[in-house]
């Protein structure tokens, strides 16, 4: 009779566990919804001396696992007063990422230019792109939002007492691990 009181209240309590709203230990992001989230912060308008500027449209983006970062390509258009018509070329970059505890986004960080061409681009507006190009380049993805916590997502870490803690990119998508807030930092 007590093992069978024992064995039903176990029974009862673990159920009324599963039913509870637990904070997920991680999550992962398909590369289609990290795209569709970036797209919304493009285009993107960058002047350079005043002279010139460039604009960039959504990269299609690429996971690295080897390295956890992820790689973007973009197009690219130079265009401005000093030019005799628009230069079409593309921006290569990899950047990794950090979370902003602000707004509860997931952003871009640590970007590197792995190259910004034009084509059909004169000598002088090559040197003065290639002068530049990194900054700009930097600009255009440094800090873009890949992703936001839900409200839903966010009132169960707080019931948890969780944070994001690390972002790993695989080759399924990109995974957000959560972790215990730490009580001293607060």
């Amino acid at each position: 009779m007590h093992r069978r009181l024992l064995l039903c209240s176990t029974l009862c309590i673990a159920t009324w566990l599963a039913g509870c709203s637990f904070a997920p230990s991680s999550y992962t992001l398909s590369q289609a919804d990290l795209q569709t989230i970036v797209a919304k912060s493009f285009p993107r308008e960058y002047p350079m001396l005043g002279l010139v500027s460039i604009t960039v449209q959504a990269p299609t983006l690429q996971f690295k696992p080897e390295t956890n970062r992820i790689n973007a390509t973009m197009t690219a258009q130079l265009m401005g007063k000093v030019l005799p018509h628009r230069y079409d070329g593309g921006l290569d970059v990899d950047f990794a990422l950090r979370y902003e505890p602000k707004d509860h986004t997931l952003r871009a960080t640590q970007v590197q230019v792995n190259s910004l061409m034009m084509t059909g681009l004169p000598d002088a507006l090559s040197v003065m792109l290639h002068a530049y190009a990194p900054r700009v380049a930097a600009q255009a993805i440094d800090d873009v939002v890949l992703h936001t916590l839900r409200d839903e997502d966010l009132a169960k870490l707080e019931k948890a007492d969780r944070l994001p803690a690390r972002f790993t990119v695989t080759n399924d998508g990109l995974r957000i691990d959560f972790a215990a807030k730490d009580k001293t930092a607060q």
